[in-house]
C-alpha cells in the first residue's frame, strides 16, 4: 500500500515515510492473515525439501548395488518444468586424483550428439539450404553406390549403408584423426546392405558421418563451427563442444573407463579419436547444458513447431516410446569410456539426464528406473553378480567362434578369465560367469545363455530375451 506524505522539507520526508512503512509493515506482518500466509508458503518450502530428500534417498537406494559393485559412475539431472529439482554426482571423474563428479563435469555423449546433427540438417532445411528428398549425391558425388539415398534416409536409419563402427576397417582408423572428407572415401567403399527404404530401421553410424559432410557443404561451414555458432553460442551451452581435434584442452572433462574383468574392476578406456566419431558421436557436454539442450528445442526456441512435429514423427537424431503411458522423447549413446541418457515427457515438461563416465550400457536403465521412482513405482532391482566358481575345463567348453544370423562372435580365454569379442565394442570384454549355463556381459549389461550337448560342450548360445536368434558354434576343421 503506497504511503504519500507532503512537506517542504525533503530530507524530513523521506525519513518520515521510511518510519510509517516500516511501522505499516510492521503491523502488516503480525496480522494474523498476514502469518497464515507465511505459515502456508514455510510449510510448502518444508514439503518441498522433504520431498526432494526422498527421492534422492529412493535414487540412492536403488543405485547402490551398482555403486557397491562400481557399475555406474557418473552424474544425473532431473528437471520439472525446466526446474531442477535433482542433480547429483556419483563416482569419480578422475578415478587416480579422486575427483568426484559434479554438475561441472564433461562427458563425452555419444550418439547423444545424433541429436544436434539432425537439428542442424532441419536448421538448413528452414534456411532452404536443402531438401530432405534430395539425393546424398547432390551433396557428396563421391558416394555413387548409394545414387538413390536420399537425406531423410540417413536421418531415419533406412539407407541401407553399413555401420562404420562394426567395419574390420574401423579398427586400423579409429586412433587417427579423421575428417568429413576422409570419413566419406572410406565409406564409398562400403557394400549396400539393402536398398533404401527397403527396411523400417537399421542403425548405422555411417549415416551421421554424412550428415556430417552434408552440413558442411550446405552451410559451407566446418561441423564443429556451425554447431557452435548456431547451437552453443546462441542457448549459453559454454561447457558443449565438438571434439574435433585431440590435443585440445577441455577442462573438467572426465576420464572414461571401462570394464576390465571380473565383477568390480574398470580400466582406461581404450585410445580414441574423437574425430573418426565426427557426426556421430565427437561432443562433450554437461547435465545442465544438455537441459538448455532440451527446453530449447523442445519448447520451439531452435526450430519451428512444424519441423520440430516433423522430427519426432520421423524420429530423425531421437527415439520415441512410452513409459508408463507417457510418451517419452530420448536419446541414449555408447562410445569407449562413456554412456549417456537424456529423456524428455512432453506431457510432464520432465526431463531426466544421466551421464556416465564408465562404458557400461546402464544409462537407459537408470533412466527408465527413476522415472519408476518420480511415479511412486518400485523399479526392477539390479542382479546380483555373485561369483561363480570355474576352472579349465569350464572355460575350455565355452571357447569357440559363435555364429548368428547377421554377426559373428568369439568367447576365448582372455586375461580375466573369460572374454567376448566382437565386431561392437572393438575392444575385448570380460564374461563373468554366473551359473553354469549362464555368463554375464558387463559391456551391454546382459546375460549370455549356453546351450550344452551331452558331453557337456556349449553348442550354441543366445542373449537373454532373444532365444529365437541363436549363435550356432562354429566347427573348425
Amino acid at each position: 500500500m503506497p504511503i504519500q506524505i507532503q512537506s517542504g522539507l525533503e530530507g524530513h520526508d523521506q525519513i518520515v515515510h521510511d518510519e510509517v512503512e516500516k511501522n505499516y509493515l510492521n503491523k502488516a506482518m503480525k496480522s494474523p492473515k498476514c502469518l497464515v500466509i507465511q505459515l502456508f508458503f514455510l510449510l510448502v518450502a518444508v514439503m518441498s525439501f522433504a520431498q526432494v530428500n526422498e527421492l534422492e534417498s529412493r535414487m540412492d537406494t536403488y543405485l547402490e548395488p551398482l555403486l557397491k559393485s562400481n557399475n555406474f559412475s557418473g552424474f544425473i539431472l532431473i528437471a520439472e518444468k525446466g526446474e531442477i529439482i535433482v542433480s547429483k554426482g556419483y563416482g569419480y571423474s578422475d578415478i587416480e586424483l579422486k575427483k568426484e563428479n559434479s554438475a561441472n563435469t564433461k562427458f563425452q555423449i555419444a550418439s547423444l550428439s545424433k541429436t544436434f546433427t539432425a537439428t542442424a540438417v532441419l536448421l538448413l532445411l528452414e534456411r532452404g539450404e536443402l531438401k530432405l528428398s534430395d539425393p546424398i549425391v547432390t551433396y557428396v558425388p563421391e558416394l555413387e553406390n548409394y545414387k538413390d539415398v536420399t537425406i531423410h534416409h540417413l536421418l531415419n536409419h533406412t539407407s541401407g549403408i553399413p555401420d562404420i563402427n562394426r567395419q574390420e576397417i574401423y579398427k586400423k582408423i579409429h586412433r587417427s584423426p579423421q575428417t568429413t572428407t576422409s570419413l566419406i572415401d572410406i565409406i564409398k567403399e562400403f557394400e549396400p546392405s539393402f536398398k533404401p527404404g527397403e527396411k523400417a530401421y537399421a542403425y548405422s553410424n555411417s549415416n551421421y558421418n554424412i550428415l556430417a559432410r552434408i552440413i558442411e557443404i550446405s552451410s559451407n561451414t566446418d561441423y564443429g563451427d556451425f554447431l557452435q555458432r548456431n547451437f552453443f553460442e546462441k542457448l549459453e551451452m559454454i561447457n558443449s563442444g565438438h571434439r574435433g581435434e585431440m590435443d585440445q584442452a577441455i577442462k573438467n572433462l572426465a576420464k572414461g573407463y571401462v570394464p576390465s574383468g571380473g565383477y568390480t574392476s574398470v580400466e582406461n578406456a581404450p585410445y580414441l579419436d574423437w574425430s573418426v566419431k565426427t557426426g556421430n558421436g565427437s561432443l562433450y557436454s554437461t547435465s545442465e547444458d544438455l537441459l538448455r539442450w532440451v527446453k530449447a528445442l523442445m519448447s520451439g526456441q531452435v526450430l519451428s513447431p512444424t519441423t520440430l512435429q516433423l522430427m519426432k514423427d520421423n524420429r530423425y537424431g531421437w527415439f520415441v516410446g512410452e513409459k508408463l503411458d507417457e510418451e517419452v522423447i530420448y536419446m541414449n549413446g555408447s562410445s569407449p569410456g562413456y554412456n549417456g541418457y537424456f529423456g524428455y515427457f512432453p506431457s510432464l515438461e520432465l526431463t531426466i539426464v544421466v551421464l556416465g563416465n564408465h562404458d557400461i550400457a546402464l544409462s537407459t536403465t537408470i533412466g527408465n528406473g527413476l522415472f519408476f521412482i518420480l511415479n511412486d513405482q518400485n523399479p526392477d532391482p539390479f542382479p546380483s553378480l555373485e561369483p561363480y566358481p570355474v576352472s579349465k575345463k569350464f572355460i575350455s567348453s565355452i571357447e569357440g567362434e559363435y555364429k548368428f544370423p547377421y554377426y559373428t562372435i568369439e568367447i576365448i580365454r582372455g586375461k580375466k578369465q573369460i572374454s567376448y569379442r566382437g565386431g561392437y565394442p572393438y575392444y575385448d570384454v570380460s564374461m563373468i560367469p554366473i551359473e553354469k549355463n549362464k555368463l554375464f556381459n558387463r559391456f551391454f549389461w546382459t546375460f549370455l545363455i549356453l546351450e550344452r550337448d551331452e558331453d557337456e560342450k556349449v553348442i550354441s548360445i543366445h542373449w537373454e530375451g532373444n532365444p529365437n536368434q541363436k549363435g550356432t558354434r562354429v566347427t573348425k576343421d
